[in-house]
Formats: C-alpha cells, sequence, structure tokens
C-alpha cells in the first residue's frame, strides 16, 4: 500500500518541533499538507505473543502482521497500568492517571456519588485534542470511563459513540438484560440511546461494521478529517467465539484457549475488513493506522499467551504492562523503532500528525495560584524520523496500583516492589523475562530508583479518588509461560 504522503517530509517537521530551531507553532504554520485521518484501534486483555508478527505459533492474523510488517513496530511499547480502566484513562490524557486519581478499575463506594466515579470532568482527552486539531471524531466499541452521564463519550470530546459505557459485554449480542454478570449494566448503546435491534450478531463484527458507516458518512458528508478511536473488547471475557472461527482451530487444547484463538482470529478478519473499506472508499492513502493493546493478556481468564514475558494482566512483569504496538502509514521507512515508547505518546503524537501544536493548560489551585498541568507523553515522530537519536522518549517509567504495588523503568533497569514481596531488580536487556532477581548485588541502584519512584509519586495533583483491591498478589506467585506452544504440522 502507498504511504501517506505528506507535503512536508518528517525530517522537516521534526526539526522545526525542536525548540533551539522553531516552537511547535511555527513547525504547524510551515506545514501546508493535507492532515491524514487517523484509526486508533485498542485492543483488550490480548496477549503480548498473540500476534504472528509477535511470535504466535497458533493464531493466524495476517491482516494485523501486514499493516505491522509495512509500517513501525513498537517491541518496547507499554502502558501506564495492567489493568483496562486505568490503562485507558492515561492514554486518553496523556498524562499518568495517578495525577487525578484514577488509580485502578472506576469502583464505587459510600463515599463517593456515581458522578464521581470516572474521568475527572476537567481532564481533556484524545477526543477534545483531536477536535482541536480540527478532527471529527468519533469512540466506538469499549469505553470504560465512568458510566454516568456526566462521563459519556460525547461529552468528552468525541462528536459520535456506538458502543457499552462499562468494561465488557457479551459477543453474542442480545438486548436482554444480563443478570448475574459484572458488565451487566452495560448495555449498547449509539449516541445516548439504548438499542432496541441487534444489527450484527457478533460484536467484535459490529463494531467494525459500525466503523465502516462511519467513515463512509464522513466521507460522502464532509471534507472534514476524521479521527475513529476503534476500542475492541476483544479479546477480553466472556470466552464467546462464532462457530466457524473456533472451527480453524480443531487441535487446539484446551477449549478455553481454542475459543481465545478464534476470537483474536476473528478480530483480524475484522482489520482486514476495515483496510478493505478503506480502500474502496479511496482513504486507505490517507489514513493512518495506530494499533496497541491495553494492557497484558490474562492467563487465567482467556487462556492468552504473553510469552516472551513472565507475568499476566494485573501484574507488574513485562507479561503485564509491554504490549504489541505498531504505526502504519507514515511516510517513513518500515521497521522496528527500538526504544521504549508508552501509550501517554498517543496523544501528543496523534496532535502532531493533525499539525495542531500540544499546549498544555493551566489550573487554578485551592489557593488561587495558576499552575500548568503536567503531561507525560512525547510526540514520537522526531525519534521516529532519526533526528533523535542519541535520545530515548522515556528515560523513566513509572507504575502504581494501590494497594498492590508499584514498578518503575530507568534505562534498562527494572525495579518492582508489591505489598507481599521485597524489591526486585532486573536487566531488561540480559534478562527480558525477569527471572534473575539482582536487587541485592545493586542496593544503590534499587536505592535511588525507589527514591525516584517516591518523588514520581509525589507530583500526583490527588489521592486515588477510588481504592482497588489487593487481589493481584497471588498473580506475582504463578508461574508463566515464557515460550510458543509446539504446533502439529499434520
Amino acid at each position: 500500500m502507498e504511504k501517506f504522503l505528506f507535503a512536508l517530509t518528517f525530517t522537516a517537521l521534526a526539526s522545526l518541533i525542536h525548540a533551539d530551531e522553531a516552537s511547535e507553532q511555527d513547525a504547524v504554520d510551515r506545514w501546508h499538507g493535507e492532515k491524514p485521518n487517523i484509526v486508533f484501534i485498542f485492543s483488550d486483555d490480548m496477549g503480548y505473543g498473540d500476534l504472528g508478527y509477535t511470535g504466535s505459533s497458533q493464531i493466524k492474523t495476517p491482516n494485523l502482521d501486514k499493516l505491522a510488517k509495512e509500517g513501525v513496530i513498537f517491541p518496547q511499547a507499554y502502558v501506564t497500568a495492567s489493568v483496562c480502566g486505568p490503562s485507558r484513562a492515561g492514554m486518553l490524557t496523556g498524562r499518568y492517571q495517578q495525577r487525578f486519581g484514577f488509580e485502578t478499575n472506576p469502583r464505587g463506594g459510600p463515599h463517593l456519588r456515581p458522578e464521581k466515579i470516572g474521568l475527572p470532568d476537567r481532564e481533556l482527552t484524545l477526543g477534545n485534542r483531536m477536535q482541536e486539531a480540527g478532527y471529527h471524531t468519533a469512540a466506538i466499541g469499549k469505553w470504560h470511563m465512568g458510566e454516568s452521564d456526566n462521563f459519556y463519550p460525547t461529552k468528552r470530546g468525541f462528536d459520535y459513540f456506538f458502543g457499552m459505557r462499562g468494561g465488557g459485554h457479551r459477543y453474542h449480542v442480545t438486548l436482554e438484560p444480563m443478570e448475574k454478570i459484572w458488565y451487566r449494566n452495560f448495555g449498547l448503546e449509539r449516541m445516548g440511546k439504548k438499542l432496541d435491534e441487534v444489527e450484527v450478531p457478533y460484536l467484535t463484527d459490529w463494531l467494525t461494521e459500525d466503523a465502516m458507516n462511519y467513515i463512509s458518512r464522513r466521507e460522502e458528508n464532509d471534507e472534514q478529517p476524521w479521527f475513529v478511536y476503534l476500542a475492541y473488547n476483544c479479546p477480553h471475557g466472556p470466552l464467546q467465539a462464532k462457530d466457524e472461527d473456533v472451527a480453524r482451530y480443531p487441535d487446539v487444547e484446551p477449549k478455553g484457549r481454542r475459543t481465545y484463538c478464534a476470537m483474536v482470529d476473528c478480530l483480524d478478519q475484522n482489520v482486514g475488513r476495515l483496510m478493505e473499506h478503506l480502500e474502496k472508499t479511496g482513504e486507505a492513502d490517507h489514513t493512518v493506522i495506530i494499533f496497541m493493546n491495553d494492557n497484558g493478556g490474562s492467563t487465567e481468564t482467556v487462556h492468552a499467551l504473553n510469552a516472551p514475558f513472565w507475568g499476566h494482566k494485573g501484574t507488574f512483569w513485562e507479561g503485564g504492562i509491554r504490549v504489541p504496538m505498531f504505526i502504519h502509514g507514515l511516510d517513513i521507512e518500515a521497521g522496528e523503532y527500538p526504544s521504549p515508547v508508552s501509550a501517554l505518546d498517543i496523544m501528543p503524537t496523534m496532535m502532531a500528525l493533525g499539525g495542531k501544536p500540544f499546549e498544555p493548560e493551566t489550573i487554578t489551585t485551592s489557593r488561587g495560584k495558576k499552575v500548568p498541568v503536567i503531561y507525560d507523553g512525547v510526540n514520537l515522530l522526531p525519534y521516529l524520523q532519526g533526528d533523535m537519536q542519541d535520545a530515548r522518549p522515556h528515560q523513566q517509567l513509572f507504575w502504581r496500583m494501590m494497594p498492590s504495588g508499584s514498578a518503575m523503568r530507568d534505562g534498562d533497569w527494572k525495579l518492582i516492589f508489591t505489598t507481599h514481596q521485597p524489591p526486585q531488580l532486573y536487566d531488561l536487556v540480559s534478562d527480558p523475562a525477569e527471572r534473575t532477581d539482582l536487587a541485592a548485588e545493586n542496593p544503590a541502584i534499587v536505592t535511588r530508583m525507589m527514591e525516584a519512584h517516591g518523588k514520581w509519586c509525589n507530583s500526583f495533583e490527588r489521592a486515588p479518588i477510588w481504592l482497588g483491591v489487593d487481589n493481584h498478589s497471588r498473580l506475582h506467585r504463578k508461574e508463566y509461560q515464557l515460550t510458543q506452544p509446539e504446533v502439529s504440522r499434520n
């Protein structure tokens, strides 16, 4: 596929972004090219090793593999949390979610009104930012930023919404109440209205169909560039797949893993459908595709596989926080970008693609003082083009999920400290699977990193709005599979 050609190359754009050459506004003023459309695909609970291009020996994902190999792959991409809600809050805002108290999945309680259990109203989202850049915006799929109306996507920067307010939904779609299921209140909606008709029987297919219909409407009715946040809930539980997809994996055991493979396969088929639609509408060469997963896969619930990394959704091991990610459609050479990047970088990078300089806003403290809002993401475009070869986007990355524990990466050192174990230190270059704890041999490094983590915690604007439950400790004591299963060639 031909790449989307910008009137100004990323080399020029990146050089303009450097403060010693010109301001970011100057870069935008000098860029007179057409803005690309953008599709950001966010999958849910997928294992790191469950795509062909990340090493899967079982699951067939030719469409995602093709896009990845034609684009820029990020083998060291991280999310800001190892569970769904806070991970999305960090990505959508470009800020560590701990800064505004969204530390774990939204939880109620007698001390909280429903309108406080979600993304705080003052936080600007990726949708808000892309609207600022002149885009028409759509959120399709999983939201999970709060159930009350004040959190609704169309009030948080998105012009169009179809999906579910909460964290999950059954895949074989029915409109009956989902009793005795944790996501029973999270029905499908379109633009604030509950649906009274099942338009497509399988949810992953329906989300894709709705995205394609949205794109067709935009191309028929408006010259304005568009941005689609396509948040599939696949392959998050419950384990439900179409029979024809399950039939593609007759030799995979156990049954849960077979169903999971079929669900990921279906997601890949739908990415292929979406790309075919972009080709038919003439928008393929004008669209940037960003793919990322929201946290590590659940090896227990849905039989995901995070190999070659140790860990699980909910842990601070690499298997809980390192995720597949690529960008397709940039006018740069395909390949891998080797340094660590973060979901925090999605927002500033997309704004740069949209030609809008990122301008942090200020807030007024309780004492009446105006202070700038701290943002943590980095525009990746200068790094991808090669203008920042001697620098990493992030020297340090941080994680915390109270009361379960914390983690930090500093260069290639990784520190994990939980409520039930002493600090553990790993060298991610020589030991990416985190099997050899080097804390005892390097007490000075442990001390330095714990002090840096404490300083990061002290920079938060508020304490957690709600606390989670420390049910992740046992996940740090489990054994995990580091290799792909052998596959019969018969």
